[in-house]
C-alpha cells in the first residue's frame, strides 16, 4: 500500500477525520505478494524502516476512532510493536534477500541446469555459513536496540509447556533460561528448514540426468562409454552418430561452454551444414524444451492476475490473450515501430485516410 493510500485509510472516519502529522515523510509501504513468497523481502524491510511511523499512525487511529476499526488498530498495534514481532521480521528478511537473489537468477531465460545447480549450491553453502551464534546475536541485539529506541517491549519468553511424559519420559524437559537462548533455537530451525529445502531442490535425479545431458554436449571430448547411459533413454538419438558430429563439431572451435551459445551456433550455420550435426540437433532441442524451471508459466498467470481486472471481467478470450501476449513480451512491444502500425491501420480503408492522414515520426514523439 502507498503512502497516499495509507493516509486516505487512517485519515477517515465516520465520525472525525485524524490528524497523522507523524506520517507525514512515511516511505512507501509495499504489500506482501499473496502468491510469491521470495518477493517479500523488500515489502518486510519498509516494515522496519517506517515501524516507528505505522506504530504512530495505528495508535493515532485507534485513539480517536471507535467501533471495529479501532479495534483493529489496537490489536494490529500490539502485534507490529512487539519484540518478538520484529525479530521475525529481522531473521526473514536474513535468509529472504539470499533467496530472491537466487530466484531471479535461475529465472533468467539463459539459465542452464548446471547454472541452477551451482546458484543453488552457493546459496546453500550461504547460508550454512549464516547458521551461527554470533549471526543470531548480531540481529538479536539489533531488535533489543530497536525496541530501546521506540520504547517497545522486549521479546519475552513465551509460556513454559511441559510436553507430555510419553515423549520427554521421566527426565525433566528443557526450558530455556532467558529470551534470546530460546529464539535462538528457533532461529537454528528456520535456517535449518530454509536449508534443507532447497537442498532438496537440486538433490533430484531428474536434475542431475538433464545436468550429465549438458555437460555432455558441451564436453570437449565424448566417447561411446560416455554417451551410451544417457542416450539410451532417448529412440531418437544414435549413440554413434553423436560421438562422430560431435568430434566435428568439436573440431570447428565453435567454443561453445553453455547450451545457449550452443543453440546460437547452430541457428547460425547455414541448413547443408547444421545438417551434418543433426544428432547435436536434436540433443540441443530436447534441453531446451524442458525448462530450467516453470517460471516464465507462472508469470503468464501473474499476469493475468494483473490483467484481469474487476473493468476487463467480461473481456474476450481472444483479446485476453492478445493483452497478455503484449504485457509478457514487453521488451519486443517497445521495439515495434508505431509509425508503421499506424500508418496499416490507415491503409485498411480509405476513409481512414481521409481522418489520420498519412502517420510521420514527429507526429507520435511530439518533436519536429
Amino acid at each position: 500500500m502507498r503512502h497516499k493510500d495509507t493516509e486516505t485509510l487512517l485519515s477517515y472516519n465516520d465520525d472525525e477525520s485524524v490528524q497523522l502529522k507523524s506520517v507525514s515523510h512515511v516511505g512507501s509501504i509495499r504489500p506482501l505478494c499473496p502468491t510469491r513468497v521470495l518477493c517479500r523481502g523488500r515489502a518486510l524491510m519498509t516494515i522496519i524502516e517506517n515501524l516507528e511511523k505505522i506504530l504512530d499512525a495505528l495508535h493515532q487511529y485507534s485513539d480517536a476512532s471507535t467501533g471495529e476499526p479501532a479495534a483493529k488498530a489496537s490489536a494490529l498495534y500490539e502485534t507490529i510493536g512487539s519484540g518478538k514481532f520484529i525479530l521475525g521480521i529481522k531473521i526473514a528478511i536474513t535468509v529472504l534477500h539470499f533467496m530472491e537473489d537466487l530466484n531471479r537468477a535461475v529465472q533468467c531465460r539463459q539459465s542452464s541446469v548446471s547454472g541452477m545447480i551451482n546458484a543453488m549450491k552457493i546459496t546453500s553453502e550461504s547460508l550454512k555459513q549464516l547458521r551461527t551464534t554470533t549471526q543470531f546475536e548480531s540481529i538479536y541485539y539489533d531488535v533489543v536496540n530497536i525496541c530501546q529506541t521506540l520504547d517497545l517491549p522486549l521479546p519475552q519468553l513465551p509460556r513454559q509447556r511441559r510436553p507430555p511424559a510419553r515423549f520427554s519420559g521421566p527426565a525433566a524437559a528443557y526450558c530455556a533460561q532467558n529470551p534470546a537462548e530460546h529464539y535462538r533455537v528457533q532461529f537454528f530451525q528456520f535456517m535449518d528448514t530454509a536449508n534443507n529445502a532447497l537442498e532438496n531442490r537440486y538433490d533430484q535425479p531428474g536434475l542431475a540426468q538433464f545436468c550429465a545431458l549438458e555437460n555432455l554436449l558441451i564436453s570437449p571430448h565424448v566417447s561411446n562409454n560416455d554417451a551410451s547411459p544417457l542416450l539410451q533413454g532417448y529412440p531418437e538419438m544414435d549413440c554413434k552418430k553423436f560421438v562422430i558430429q560431435h568430434a566435428m563439431f568439436a573440431q570447428q572451435n565453435y567454443q561453445c561452454t553453455t547450451l545457449d551459445e550452443t543453440a546460437k551456433v547452430l541457428t547460425s550455420l547455414e541448413p547443408p551444414v547444421r545438417s551434418l550435426f543433426s544428432q547435436i540437433e536434436y540433443l540441443t532441442r530436447l534441453l531446451l524444451t524442458v525448462p530450467v524451471s516453470n517460471a516464465e508459466a507462472e508469470r503468464s498467470f501473474s499476469s493475468l492476475r494483473r490483467l484481469k481486472t474487476y473493468l476487463r471481467c467480461c473481456v474476450g478470450q481472444e483479446r485476453l490473450n492478445h493483452i497478455a501476449v503484449l504485457n509478457i513480451h514487453q521488451d519486443e512491444l517497445d521495439a515495434v515501430d508505431l509509425c508503421k502500425v499506424g500508418q496499416e491501420f490507415v491503409d485498411l480503408y480509405p476513409s481512414r485516410q481521409h481522418v489520420f492522414g498519412r502517420f510521420i515520426l514527429h507526429s507520435l514523439t511530439g518533436t519536429g
